[in-house]
């Protein structure tokens, strides 16, 4: 039974990986801020029990994150996977330069970018006891420089996210700690949309696939949900 720290596990994707590891058998910690909607959450407490553990966190605020590692060391002895899904889109779509509110850039860059490393910074500790330890950073092909989708704030804070979770990997490897970067797909969520050709449980259970396969030779690289390896950044 793994320890897995889901952020962003109230709705949507993060939803979707909660039930998907607590289905596998292992004990989740589903980050949410205050204030998400919990029934959901709820009513997986309720089949699950005790391996389900809701941790109020707000990723874009390091006191929050503190004290939500805090709580979750004072439960296990380690966490074996981090997912940092946790995230933000609030240009909407179609802004350009010249029309996007700079604080939405500022806002996109807090949560998607240093969420992510707030939450590693603050898990490493756990991360450290565990025998087979894991992050997996959730990214999006409009993070691509290669592919520049305009889609300006987020984008842009998930190239940022891209870099960071590659440097982070090269300085985590003396440690054995995995750091994978992984696309969900193009999922039916409040922030993908109707359109989109996914639904959240099978992108989750292609993200947990990937998640629990992790070995160091994968450590900075990006996958697809479905695990194949994404080579043009």
């Amino acid at each position: 039974m793994n320890n897995i720290l889901i952020t962003g596990g109230n709705r949507g994707i993060g939803l979707a990986l909660v039930g998907e590891f607590l289905s596998r058998g292992d004990r989740v910690f589903a980050g949410r801020r205050a204030g998400g909607d919990l029934a959901a959450l709820r009513n997986l407490l309720g089949r699950y029990g005790e391996r389900l553990m809701i941790v109020e966190m707000d990723v874009s605020n390091d006191l929050s994150v503190q004290d939500a590692l805090a709580a979750i060391g004072r439960h296990a002895k380690c966490l074996d996977i981090v997912i940092n899904n946790a995230a933000t889109f609030p240009e909407g779509r179609g802004a350009t330069l010249e029309t996007i509110e700079l604080a939405h850039c500022m806002e996109a860059f807090n949560v998607n970018a240093l969420g992510a490393a707030r939450v590693m910074r603050e898990s490493i500790s756990l991360l450290r006891h565990s025998k087979h330890p894991r992050i997996v950073n959730i990214t999006s092909g409009a993070g691509a420089i290669s592919t520049a989708s305009g889609l300006l704030a987020y984008g842009t804070s998930k190239a940022a996210l891209n870099y960071l979770s590659r440097a982070v990997a090269v300085e985590l490897r003396h440690e054995n700690i995995v750091l994978a970067l992984v696309d969900p797909g193009w999922v039916r969520t409040e922030m993908g949309g109707a359109g989109a050709t996914l639904q959240p449980e099978e992108s989750a259970q292609g993200i947990a696939n990937v998640a629990e396969g992790l070995t160091m030779k994968d450590t900075g690289r990006w996958f697809n949900y479905d695990g194949t390896p994404r080579e043009h950044w």
